[in-house]
């Protein structure tokens, strides 16, 4: 019994710092500069590349289950 205080501390401070901080891209209290290097710096190169590359965003890619195809709408065919 006389564990579970410190526990719940030390639950409270890891969830805070640990947790808290490893988005800080999500904080809107940052300045935007601080977040864009945060979220920079969890993106890898292929989401880098991928975020430049998108001429239709979101709309470019259909998903099925756990496949991922290119769009009637991206291959100009609206049917």
């Amino acid at each position: 019994m006389r564990y579970i205080f410190p526990f719940l501390l030390l639950c409270f401070f890891y969830f805070n710092v640990c947790i808290g901080q490893s988005y800080r891209y999500k904080n809107e209290t940052l300045p935007v500069e601080e977040r864009v290097q945060d979220l920079l710096q969890r993106m890898t190169l292929e989401e880098k590349v991928g975020q430049l590359s998108k001429e239709l965003g979101w709309e470019m890619y259909e998903k099925d289950g756990e496949h991922v195809y290119v769009s009637k709408k991206f291959k100009g065919s609206d049917s």
